[in-house]
């Protein structure tokens, strides 16, 4: 898993009060799986953020997640054809982008929680971090699409949560941002602290500055 996308799963359960301990004195650190789920989706969506809002710091961390690759040799179109989920997201349109993109539910695992540590595990690791870049890869390819998207997500907060509410559910009236270019900031701010608490970002080749599918986006970060 790319150091950015673990590190920003791990922010999200912490946020919300996870791993808790439990087992014999309290040693073994858990996760709830649905929570889990809901924090994956969070994680798309603010690849998907980054990728609509902030082309250029996309693009960054879409060579720090594939430092490895040689890009002179490796084309960077084909990567980005690979991972581009549009396909998907348009056969589900009735479904939140970031949930189509999400990895399967770890509910399908018929557990209710399970170890902290798995999710550094590669084995699992992996899901969340190829599901990560192609929200990364959606945002930046269909920058218009997903803020659309994001704008819907803010709009039926909006006019559902009240009747949420007055069916018992702790549901907030507020959206944790107040305008699409907050969240934007929002997800730079996390890609900031990364830096400031981790390591510096991989520098972007040449090879994926010129790339023409990315070329618009980088010249004017244009929606």
């Amino acid at each position: 898993m790319s150091d950015f996308a673990l590190y920003t799963l791990a922010g999200i359960l912490q946020s919300v009060g996870w791993p808790r301990k439990t087992g014999f004195l309290g040693r073994k650190a858990v996760v709830d799986v649905t929570v889990v789920d809901q924090a994956a989706y969070q994680l798309v969506e603010i690849g998907i953020g980054l990728g609509a809002g902030c082309p250029a710091l996309a693009v960054h961390l879409l060579a720090d997640a594939f430092q490895g690759r040689n890009w002179a040799t490796d084309s960077a179109t084909e990567l980005l054809d690979s991972l581009d989920p549009n396909q998907r997201v348009m056969a589900n349109p009735k479904q939140q982008p970031w949930k189509t993109i999400s990895p399967p539910s770890m509910t399908n695992m018929g557990r209710n929680s399970i170890p902290w540590e798995w999710l550094g595990e590669p084995r699992i690791a992996v899901h969340y971090a190829g599901a990560f870049a192609q929200g990364l890869i959606w945002g930046l390819l269909h920058p218009k699409e997903a803020e659309i998207a994001l704008s819907e997500d803010r709009l039926k907060l909006e006019q559902q949560s009240p009747m949420w509410r007055a069916a018992g559910l702790r549901v907030s009236s507020e959206f944790p941002w107040a305008t699409i270019e907050d969240f934007y900031k929002n997800c730079e701010e996390i890609v900031a602290n990364f830096v400031s608490e981790k390591r510096p970002l991989a520098t972007t080749p040449a090879e994926l500055q010129v790339e023409p599918k990315l070329v618009r986006r980088l010249k004017g970060g244009t929606r």
